[in-house]
């Protein structure tokens, strides 16, 4: 557990010292070419959360749990990450990070290889991966088969197009050109955005076990919905830490599905990686359309004469809307893992 923590840690660190980056670099090739570094970086982040060892939790709550506890390693790293980054691009340039970014990184390669051993027992593991394995598409087997997964599968992708991460390029811009804010301001905002994850985190933890899963997804799609529609409208220092409070309870919006889907998954005689293998894949194919709605939504208001750099947060606060409402044209899924939270 202490290295999967570490190891989170280091993740996070790579990957929002990157993003920080990002938003500070104005050249396009340079911009392309950062992203694509942070991409992997949360790539190896998802790769540690589809090792995870649900086989030893025996309750839904409790692999909740073990989310909750990944989520505040994360949380340190979103703090440390953007004052890392900001420090360092204020006193040696926007290039001097990716150095800093390249020594985290071998350390989080060396500690993956030598300090984490694989969960899955070798009699349990199958053959070698043929070809036709690697589906990009794998993912629509979650349609199809049961109404409740497919509508697990359908609120947990609308929950990924609406995520903090999609619109921080935007708020970063509107701190850049709005309020004046310089580097050392914008990684200390980010940072803040950090401890309210961890505090998010371990507030996750305590609401799972007295609502389970599904009532926990729709607060924290509640919750989401309350802070984005806040950050759109106030999106200077006093709107954002605002925005920022109201995020607490919602932190952690998508374990709870993730949960339920894994609970729905088993019942269709699938094994855990499999599944999170298919969950991830269509998480990543979400991913692909929301920077492109938030880049629609901030260049439809901010020309012509529109002066609104928070829309791309009110698109994010419809989505959640939406999602809640896909969750509650299956009325069964709230019977889920309530046994467990019982339990607990």
């Amino acid at each position: 557990m202490r290295c999967r923590w570490c190891l989170d840690i280091l993740t996070l660190n790579c990957f929002r010292a990157n993003l920080f980056v990002v938003n500070q670099i104005e050249k396009c090739w340079d911009n392309l070419r950062v992203r694509s570094t942070a991409s992997r970086f949360s790539y190896t982040q998802h790769a540690l959360y589809s090792h995870t060892p649900h086989v030893r939790f025996p309750t839904l709550v409790l692999t909740f749990l073990s989310h909750a506890s990944k989520g505040i390693a994360m949380g340190v790293g979103v703090v440390v990450g953007p004052l890392l980054a900001s420090a360092v691009t204020q006193c040696y340039g926007p290039r001097a990070p990716f150095v800093a970014v390249g020594i985290i990184g071998m350390l989080n390669a060396g500690m993956l290889t030598w300090c984490m051993d694989e969960p899955l027992e070798d009699e349990k593991r199958k053959p070698p991966m043929e070809l036709q394995d690697a589906n990009p598409f794998s993912f629509t087997r979650l349609f199809t088969s049961g109404y409740n997964l497919a509508a697990v599968t359908a609120a947990l992708g609308l929950q990924c197009l609406a995520e903090p991460r999609f619109v921080f390029p935007y708020v970063t811009l509107c701190w850049r050109t709005k309020y004046k804010y310089d580097a050392i301001k914008i990684g200390r905002l980010a940072s803040v955005f950090g401890l309210m994850y961890i505090v998010g985190a371990l507030v996750a933890k305590r609401r799972m076990k007295s609502l389970g899963p599904r009532k926990h997804a729709t607060e924290s799609n509640l919750a989401n919905i309350l802070a984005f529609l806040a950050w759109s409208k106030c999106n200077g220092t006093a709107g954002t830490l605002l925005s920022y409070a109201l995020f607490v309870p919602g932190v952690r919006k998508r374990d709870g599905l993730e949960v339920l889907g894994l609970d729905l998954g088993l019942e269709n005689g699938w094994g855990k990686g499999e599944i999170s293998g298919m969950v991830n894949n269509f998480k990543s194919v979400s991913a692909v359309f929301a920077p492109l709605m938030m880049a629609k939504a901030y260049a439809a208001t901010t020309t012509n004469g529109r002066n609104w750099p928070g829309s791309p947060m009110a698109v994010c606060a419809a989505v959640t809307l939406l999602a809640e409402a896909v969750l509650r044209m299956s009325p069964s899924l709230a019977t889920v893992g309530q046994a467990g939270a019982k339990q607990e």
